[in-house]
């Protein structure tokens, strides 16, 4: 299976979350409640559907793919662009400038 990921905000609809997401919105902060959420269900997508390869095509779905596969943040400039083993078993490239 091969998944991409593009934007991280459509995954953050979650009916228990407030409808004005952009308002509250903050991804240079480390502890966006928003961006939690979006990286609790994009970490849940990958354990559920197991893909070989993902894409990240955005800077926010490929900082969130990279906290979540390698338990650190992605610093810029970006010197690695691809994950060849994660904990989900997949490879992972990212698309990011």
């Amino acid at each position: 299976m091969f998944v991409e990921f593009t934007d991280a905000l459509h995954i953050a609809t979650d009916h228990r979350i407030a409808d004005d997401l952009l308002a509250v919105m903050n991804p240079e902060a480390e502890s966006c409640p928003v961006c939690l959420k979006c990286k609790e269900i994009l970490e849940a997508e990958l354990a559920l559907y197991q893909p070989r390869v993902v894409i990240c095509s955005g800077r926010l779905p490929s900082r969130f793919v990279w906290d979540i596969c390698t338990g650190r943040t992605l610093e810029r400039p970006v010197k690695e662009t691809m994950l060849k083993e994660t904990r989900f078993g997949c490879k992972v490239h990212f698309s990011v400038t």
